[in-house]
This record gives structure tokens, C-alpha cells and sequence, in this order.
């Protein structure tokens, strides 16, 4: 029989570890629940796929921080909310998320619950075809032909920066 005492710091990584994936199956199955509520019913509830979304987005799971975005920009389960939803993509974009980052750059790039900005539009556009969001390039070439030369240069500064920061 082993003893705690004779390997304290083994037993005590042990238990560190054991707690983060507890935590990280509790965040998944969050992000699960909402997904639950969403498809398997005929008519879904929006207000509790909404609940599990936000339990799993203040958690840090990104894919709940972008739905439960996607939900703001909708108005599904909550009131409308452009700066709200704004605020989640950039969590999960952050963190990495392509198709944040993508819709972040349409915030941007429409003017939606931020000011119109095409060089930070031009810049998520960028950091999600980086990611492999086919869309993602053909917007950043879009809005690219609305901005200055200065502009791109400003944008294409920024996303080395968000890129160097680890947004990818």
C-alpha cells in the first residue's frame, strides 16, 4: 500500500490533474447540454441551450463563447444584442476560434454593436483565412479594396501582432 506522505508531490500533481479534467468534462458537458436543447427536440429551447451555452462560455470554452455570441446576434434565447454578441466572438476569437474570428471581422466590417472599422475587420478577416476559414479570405479582399494602402498596412501590423500573441 502506498502512502500519501511517502510521495507528497506525486499525490498532489495527481489531484491537480485529476481536478482540471473534471473541470474540463464539466465544460464540455455544458457545451453539450446546449447543443441538446438545440437539436434533438421538435421545437428547440433557446432559452435553456442559452443557459448551458453561457455556463460553458464563462468557463472559457470558446465554441460557447462564439454560440452563445451567434445567439446574441440572433436574438434567439435572449434579447437582440450586436455589442454583446461582439463581446463573445472576441473572447473565443481570441482563444483561436476561426468562425469568431470570421464574424468578429463582419462586426467590424458592418459596423455591428462596434464602430465600422475596416482595418480591424480587414485584420479578423485575415487571422480566420489564416485558420482555414475560405470565407474569411475572400471578405478580407473585399473590404481590402475599401481601405488605403496605409489601412491594409495598419491591418496586416495588427494581425502580426494578434498572430504573435498566439489569436491562431
Amino acid at each position: 500500500m502506498i502512502k500519501e506522505k511517502a510521495f507528497p508531490k506525486i499525490t498532489s500533481k495527481l489531484s491537480i490533474g485529476i481536478d482540471l479534467l473534471l473541470s474540463r468534462v464539466l465544460q464540455e458537458l455544458n457545451l453539450i447540454w446546449g447543443y441538446v436543447f438545440l437539436g434533438t427536440r421538435r421545437s428547440p429551447s433557446y432559452k435553456q441551450a442559452v443557459y448551458w451555452y453561457r455556463l460553458a462560455a464563462e468557463q472559457g470554452v470558446a465554441r460557447a463563447q462564439y454560440d452563445l455570441g451567434l445567439m446574441y446576434f440572433e436574438g434567439k434565447g435572449v434579447p437582440q444584442d450586436y455589442k454583446q454578441a461582439v463581446y463573445w466572438y472576441r473572447l473565443a476569437a481570441e482563444q483561436g476560434y476561426a468562425d469568431a474570428q470570421s464574424s468578429l471581422g463582419a462586426m467590424y466590417d458592418i459596423g455591428q454593436g462596434v464602430l465600422q472599422d475596416y482595418p480591424l475587420a480587414h485584420m479578423w478577416y485575415n487571422i480566420a483565412a489564416m485558420n482555414g476559414v475560405i470565407w474569411g479570405a475572400k471578405n478580407r479582399e473585399r473590404v481590402a479594396k475599401e481601405m488605403t494602402p496605409a489601412q491594409i498596412e495598419e491591418a496586416q501590423s495588427l494581425a502580426r501582432q494578434c498572430v504573435e500573441q498566439e489569436y491562431h
